[in-house]
């Protein structure tokens, strides 16, 4: 059962119809997964978010040479003692100093076997290990073809200088049990074993090009927050062990062989870190490989939103401790205002303050969608009396509809009315929006003022004043037919008219189109 320490029965006799009843203590080995850090969000393009974030605080790595478990095994088809090996040297282990070792996990290729022991060895060189200092029996959860652990109570501390020989004795009763991968093997450090009173390369000596599936898992004593390591010279070795079991003597070289009497087995090399996936809200939206540290979630409606990132482990996943909280503006329309001429009504509103990609603009009236404008201004006619509520908001790029602008009563009586509602100065618009071959433009003046309108082609040139003047308090209109200071009709394209007053100007946009 994944996630659970083995336990196996062995040499149960039984007599025809007998039953036995064997009670089974499950452990089960909680995984260490470590969570992605300095998760950041930034809002990119107005209306998307930039995710980043750091690989999991490494505080555990697994050390191997295989590449998986091929579906093959390595032995002698015979009963024999053996010891198979990986070496880690110094060189290797030169930036895990300080770091515990606290479990060994190998995998074998069937359970032709009496007794199986894991063996840890502190030093040695190429061709001898070093003292023996730790082992233990698990015979008792070897099981074939999945990973066997063995956690070690109390861990090993990585020395300077110093190498390392982990790997299991077997007392095989047949077969071919010691697993292997594929290859090509790593010469003298993963694939090593015990015969004729030495060790050597099963790949130096016999040509078999495989490799044992053995891995060691390293602890770094490294907390969270980053302590430092403990001075390499407080470092002991650690005190040598007598072994329970005399070295095997009886295997020869050219006994050895290798069975692939099974299909390649879809065994990970090593349980790791193999991707991550990306929340927005609780809901998953990415998943990201290993080595991609940074998402964008693009075209976000306003509102605010929370991410998380999940590390993704062979053995479980895990998420970031800390969601990233990002809010997505798309500010609204401003100025909005109503120019009332007794049933009729004209609306008119400025682009919002932080202009970005605006397609149109949706207005509402009392809560309801009443049309997609392109323009700046929407003419109502023949309105029934009553009291009215506008709003209106922009339409970004990708469709996304911006916030809301502020809510404008307008009240239609039943008889004529020309003041403005709420009376401000200020320029209204123009309608019709697009226009041809006139528009009229409308403003209004809290109070009596001088007032200039001028209209401006699209390079900044003036081409035509249509109103210079001292105007009364009240709302205005001006009509433009399309020519300028001199009488010329002038050509299709985008406008820009002015209003100045001593207190107040305003510029919008109009486009005479034939």
């Amino acid at each position: 059962m994944a996630g659970y320490e083995n336990m196996v029965f062995r040499n149960l006799e039984l007599d025809s119809g007998q039953m036995l009843q064997q009670d089974i203590n499950l452990q089960y080995i909680e995984p260490t997964l470590y969570p992605a850090t300095d998760l950041s969000a930034t809002v990119q393009e107005f209306n998307s978010v930039q995710l980043a974030w750091e690989a999991p605080n490494v505080q555990s790595q697994e050390i191997l040479y295989h590449n998986g478990y091929s579906g093959a095994g390595i032995g002698t088809n015979t009963p024999v003692e053996a010891e198979f090996a990986i070496r880690l040297t110094s060189e290797e282990l030169d930036d895990y100093v300080g770091w515990e070792l606290g479990k060994v996990s190998f995998m074998l290729h069937t359970m032709e076997f009496n007794s199986a022991l894991v063996h840890i060895y502190e030093g040695g060189s190429n061709g001898q290990p070093g003292t023996l200092v730790y082992e233990e029996d698990v015979t008792n959860k070897a099981l074939s073809q999945i990973w066997i652990d063995e956690i070690l109570e109390d861990p090993i501390t990585i020395l300077p200088d110093t190498e390392y020989w982990i790997g299991y004795y077997l007392d095989a009763t047949g077969g071919y049990p010691a697993a292997c991968d594929s290859g090509p093997a790593v010469s003298g450090k993963g694939d090593l074993i015990y015969t004729d009173g030495s060790w050597i390369s099963i790949s130096d000596a016999l040509g078999l090009d495989v490799n044992w599936i053995i891995n060691a898992t390293l602890t770094s004593p490294q907390d969270r927050a980053g302590n430092k390591l403990m001075a390499k010279s407080s470092l002991e070795p650690r005190a040598g062990i007598r072994s329970r079991i005399a070295m095997p003597t009886g295997l020869h070289l050219n006994e050895l062989a290798i069975e692939n009497s099974l299909d390649e087995i879809q065994v990970p090399a090593y349980r790791n870190l193999y991707g991550y996936t990306v929340y927005r809200d609780g809901t998953a939206i990415s998943n990201q490989g290993p080595y991609e540290l940074d998402y964008t979630d693009a075209d976000l409606d306003a509102g605010t939103y929370s991410y998380s990132i999940e590390a993704n482990y062979t053995q479980g996943n895990v998420l970031n401790s800390t969601p990233a909280e990002i809010i997505i503006s798309l500010p609204a329309p401003t100025n909005l205002a109503a120019l009332v001429d007794g049933g009729n009504l004209n609306l008119s509103w400025d682009p919002p303050t932080q202009q970005r990609s605006i397609q149109s603009y949706n207005l509402y009236m009392d809560e309801e969608l009443v049309e997609n404008v392109e323009g700046l201004s929407y003419s109502m006619a023949d309105m029934e009396a009553g009291i009215y509520s506008f709003n209106v908001a922009a339409i970004y790029s990708g469709d996304h509809e911006g916030e809301m602008s502020q809510t404008l009563e307008v009240e239609i009586e039943s008889s004529a009315n020309n003041d403005l509602v709420n009376p401000v100065t200020g320029l209204l618009g123009n309608y019709p929006n697009p226009f041809n071959p006139s528009t009229t433009i409308s403003y209004s003046l809290k109070e009596a003022s001088d007032v200039k309108i001028v209209i401006f082609n699209s390079k900044g040139q003036i081409v035509r004043k249509l109103v210079e003047a001292h105007m009364d308090r009240g709302n205005h209109t001006a009509v433009w037919n399309g020519q300028d200071n001199n009488g010329n009709t002038v050509g299709n394209g985008l406008y820009l008219y002015k209003m100045q007053s001593p207190d107040y100007q305003s510029t919008k946009k109009m486009i005479l189109m034939k």
